[in-house]
């Protein structure tokens, strides 16, 4: 049952890294500036900087949780109780390795393109890629928060990154 927590940290750990990669190394954050921007409070506010802002406000929510995950680590009683959760969403020893596997190998073949020089959302290679990976991510993500609702946020800005995708289709 602790080595399930384990994968779901290590998975966890990746996906900041992962989406900063995203936005260093690509032409996303230059296309979503160009969609138009939303006031708030009465102040013009860019796409790109709305977006860098839930990046930090989520990866920050996200490091947390992982604090809390490791912390289950050393609670035996505790531990159980999770395991029971996620047995009950499907994710327990094979499924999740499985699942966690296959995610790796969608965001290392989005990954690899960035590698080859596809730096611009444009080229639909790279943008299908991407939303391959997002889509499997968020599903993932959708069965983890049932066990641990404080994941909600960090779905919610896979569902963001989904959208502006889109937005650049």
């Amino acid at each position: 049952m602790k080595e399930e927590l384990r994968l779901i940290i290590s998975f966890l750990d990746r996906i900041p890294p992962n989406f900063k990669m995203v936005y260093e190394s690509t032409d996303f954050l230059d296309l979503i500036e160009k969609q138009k921007g939303y006031a708030i409070n009465g102040k013009p506010s860019s796409m790109k900087n709305l977006f860098l802002e839930a990046a930090a406000s989520t990866f920050k929510k996200s490091d947390s949780v992982v604090k809390n995950l490791n912390n289950l680590l050393t609670q035996d009683k505790e531990s159980e109780s999770t395991y029971f959760m996620l047995e009950k969403v499907g994710l327990t020893s094979s499924s999740l390795a499985i699942k966690g596997s296959v995610f790796t190998d969608l965001w290392e073949k989005f990954e690899l393109l960035i590698k080859k020089g596809i730096t611009t959302f444009t080229q639909f290679e790279l943008s299908e890629k991407f939303a391959n990976a997002l889509s499997f991510l968020s599903d993932l993500l959708g069965s983890l928060k049932i066990v641990f609702p404080e994941l909600e946020e960090l779905k919610e800005f896979v569902e963001l990154m989904q959208g502006l995708l889109n937005l650049l289709k």
